[in-house]
């Protein structure tokens, strides 16, 4: 029996009811469209296409002289050859010609490469030499269905016009298996058992791996009579015929054997039903779903360029979590070199990057790919702590694999790094916090974080001379320098985190109440953070202690791996993501070093660090804003938003030693100038960098989050908004905070907030930090006064009714005229510092009698 190919996840729409007035409304599709990427002269470099998706099928488009070039990736499609890692491989790579050469600078008029974020469409018109071109290319988001809807007009410049051909090929290819040393050494690695053939006019590629995958890719070409023709076992084509206009539309489907039975007879169904349902209802239904995702919810910034980022990340989390397994950090879907993605294993604090924020921006079902993935593979980490001395418990190594594989269990680097599994489960308690879910919470996360926690309770041991608990041997995150570490920061807060949730879930749940008494007791008896004085810097956080009980690093080593305490903010864990440290605790001295810390993080560290949320969850909003500005600065190298997660590849350069600022100046020349190498000190032996290059998604991620946690932070004793925010500037938004609310609220240029709005989505009680500071008032949709407490610290607090809007106000003040967010179409690129969201036109626009 077939199984469902791909099944849309349910999107949660937020509608204010129709009697309360509301603080804003959007003008969805135009508000959005001023953020569409557009290039004005065709890509022909792959890390720069345009990436498309539905959330489980995707790719990047970019273009070759002649045409397109559109390499087709899809999220389950891993491969476990024997003795090697598993890895993810795409399907296919397929290539539209139109016969001339219509893309190449020498001949073009006019051209504009435009990808809407809204409509999650790319379009592409241009007119050249030889003739005018039109392409709207998008993946249904119902089913995994690629379109590319083509039209050429070769009338008055090419007589007799031309022949168009599709190409459908795959060729596998080997890998970075590891670090950029990593590469398969056979040169025929990846290949697979491919068959190419053709059935009818469909070009059929059935691909078979050792390791159990299989799959078939499907391509048909509509609306013209095609020629088929076999080029090889890996290729195939279809020709149309000579003519003056053409015009066809082509569609891909892709299934794997964990969907059907008979792959190719599946992928040929979703074809048919397509054709039968028709292009022009296909596009509405997408656009219809997608519209409903844009609506979940709404931010508007001072800055445009930053929003347009947080806006790519919500799309291309919308593009591609949506199937069986997490987004892989290290390229997505959007890998375009064959198999080629540099660390084919998955780390957990890669992975986790990205879906940081998805429960503030109210993009809950995309969290699901994450926790039911993790939550599937709880036998082997149930095996993996066993090993490790603990039963009944969950452990997982920093570097697995989504078969379960603890692929760095003996990697000295991460052998006693025992925080992933804790930080697996943050993403969890955020699910069920976010939602109120009591069934998520009973048959999901709680199982998952008892567990976790469980392996703390049989590693630690009691020190009866300090009266406390204590773990050794243990290390930070990938802390290559020492895995005989005791007592990390990070492993302390992920305790406490674990400790706490376990708590609340069990008093909720009314479950093991025989081990809440030994959870107190561990949580009262934890160790106090390793605190170093620095000369010049003052007090911070050191990452853990030497054997001895001397806090590390010292002093004598501190200023050596300040960096590399930067590289994941380990010294920083209780700020984020354990959440145990944060404005609640706002003048302690904890608070203060914590403040400190996040003062004095190197401008060039942003890679993979969690630094700009740091400051946001401290109220630091100038400091925040300026990690996301220098991320962008660093990491946003290619021209469609995607991000590198690396940013010291300016080492690369030729030029870093003349550069007045390398670390910005040079940082993308590892990928423009074509002789820049991959350095020896990566073990790569001098391999050219650019064939090798792929976006990686932690810093849109780690962005996202950062803005979220600017605008709305609800971890703490009650709701906050606009917590970390530069002193000016005007916002809004419309976002999710723990307790199941909807939260709205707006902000004028000089700072002041001038209203705030709550839908309770599950009736429990909501406190908010009073952003005036004085007498308020609330009231319900209906316009009655609503009964609450403020406290001394103006925590406001009342009980909700499930589906009732509540409006909270100064005392005496009206609600505003209602707010029209709109926008009109970006029509040309952004450049923002050393930074670019689009491509500009270096060839000359010739107009019309010119």
């Amino acid at each position: 029996m077939m199984k469902a190919l791909f099944v849309p996840l349910l999107l949660i729409s937020i509608v204010l009811k129709a009697q309360v007035q509301s603080l804003f409304s959007v003008d969805q599709g135009n508000y959005l469209s001023k953020h569409d990427i557009v290039y004005l002269e065709p890509e022909m470099e792959g890390f720069n296409g345009f990436p498309i998706g539905n959330g489980d099928l995707g790719g990047m488009v970019w273009f070759h002289d002649q045409g397109l070039n559109i390499q087709i990736n899809k999220i389950d499609l891993y491969d476990i050859p024997e003795n090697d890692r598993m890895t993810l491989r795409a399907a296919a790579q397929l290539k539209v010609d139109f016969g001339v050469p219509c893309y190449n600078y020498l001949y073009l008029n006019r051209f504009e490469g435009r990808l809407s974020l809204y409509k999650a469409q790319l379009n592409i018109g241009s007119t050249n030499a030889f003739s005018d071109t039109k392409i709207e290319s998008f993946v249904d988001a119902g089913n995994n269905v690629m379109v590319i809807d083509c039209e050429a007009d070769y009338s008055d410049k090419l007589p007799g016009g031309a022949q168009a051909e599709v190409r459908l090929g795959r060729w596998g290819s080997r890998t970075f298996r590891g670090w950029y040393s990593g590469v398969h050494e056979k040169p025929e690695g990846g290949l697979g058992a491919t068959n190419a053939k053709i059935a009818g006019t469909d070009l059929v590629i059935e691909e078979r791996f050792e390791g159990g995958l299989s799959f078939s890719v499907v391509c048909r070409v509509i609306q013209t009579p095609v020629k088929a023709e076999q080029i090889s076992r890996h290729t195939l084509s279809l020709r149309t015929q000579m003519m003056q206009k053409q015009k066809f539309q082509i569609m891909v489907a892709v299934v794997t054997s964990k969907e059907a039975t008979n792959t190719t007879e599946a992928a040929v169904g979703l074809l048919d039903a397509a054709e039968s349902k028709g292009i022009p209802e296909i596009k509405r239904e997408h656009q219809q779903w997608w519209d409903a995702f844009w609506k979940q919810s709404f931010v508007h910034l001072a800055d445009d360029y930053i929003e347009n980022i947080y806006y790519i990340r919500r799309y291309l989390m919308g593009s591609s979590s949506r199937g069986s397994y997490p987004v892989p950090f290290n390229g997505g879907l959007w890998v375009w070199n064959h198999d080629h993605r540099q660390w084919v294993t998955p780390h957990h604090w890669n992975t986790q990057s990205s879906y940081w924020g998805l429960a503030a921006q109210n993009d809950i079902a995309l969290m699901r790919p994450y926790i039911d993935t993790y939550f599937r593979l709880m036998p082997a980490a149930e095996q993996y702590a066993l090993s490790r001395g603990a039963r009944d418990a969950i452990l997982w190594n920093e570097a697995h694999d989504f078969n379960g594989t603890m692929v760095g269990a003996k990697w000295s680097n991460m052998v006693n790094n025992f925080t992933p599994a804790s930080q697996i489960g943050v993403i969890f308690w955020e699910y069920y916090k976010f939602t109120e879910d009591i069934v998520a919470l009973q048959d999901t996360v709680y199982p998952f974080i008892r567990k976790a926690t469980e392996f703390y309770m049989q590693s630690l041991k009691w020190d009866n001379s300090r009266s406390e608990y204590f773990i050794f041997p243990a290390q930070p995150y990938e802390h290559a320098e020492s895995s005989l570490l005791k007592n990390p920061t990070s492993d302390r807060y992920m305790i406490e985190f674990l400790l706490q949730c376990c708590i609340e879930a069990a008093t909720r749940l009314g479950t093991d109440a025989d081990r809440i008494p030994s959870w107190k007791h561990v949580l009262e008896h934890l160790w106090e953070p390793p605190v170093l004085d620095v000369p010049g810097t003052g007090k911070v956080f050191g990452t853990a202690f030497q054997e001895t009980g001397e806090v590390y690093p010292g002093l004598d080593i501190y200023e050596e791996y300040r960096n590399d305490m930067y590289h994941f903010d380990a010294h920083t864990t209780h700020v984020y993501p354990a959440s145990v440290l944060g404005l609640d605790q706002s003048g302690t001295e904890y608070f203060k070093i914590a403040q400190n810390v996040a003062m004095h993080q190197p401008e060039w560290r942003n890679a993979i660090t969690p630094g700009s949320i740091v400051s946001a969850r401290l109220g630091l909003g100038d400091n925040a804003m300026e990690k996301i500005q220098n991320s962008i600065n660093h990491m946003q190298h290619f021209t469609q938003g995607l991000f590198y997660n690396i940013d010291h590849w300016f080492m690369l350069s030729r030029y870093v030693d003349k550069a007045s600022d390398s670390k910005r100046e040079v940082q993308r020349d590892y990928i423009y100038d074509k002789r820049a190498h991959y350095s020896s000190g990566a073990g790569t032996s001098g391999l050219m960098a650019a064939p090798f290059v792929q976006c990686g998604l932690e810093p849109v991620g780690i962005i996202g989050a950062t803005i979220n946690e600017m605008l709305l932070q609800s971890h703490g004793k009650a709701i906050r908004v606009f917590p970390a925010l530069p002193d000016n500037g005007a916002y809004a938004f419309r976002l999710r905070a723990r307790g199941a609310f909807m939260v709205s609220a707006t902000r004028d240029s000089t700072g002041f907030v001038n209203c705030v709005q709550f839908e309770s989505l599950q009736g429990k009680e909501c406190r908010i930090q009073n952003p005036w500071k004085g007498k308020v008032s609330v009231t319900s949709g209906s316009g009655k006064s609503v009964r609450f407490e403020q406290d001394k610290d103006y925590v406001v607090a009342f009980k909700t009714k499930k589906g009732e809007i509540y409006t909270i106000l100064p005392r005496g003040a009206s609600t505003q005229e209602t707010i029209n967010y709109t926008g009109t179409p970006n029509m040309q690129p952004k450049v923002y510092g050393y930074a670019i969201l689009g491509k500009e036109r270096t060839f000359r626009e010739i107009h019309p009698g010119q």
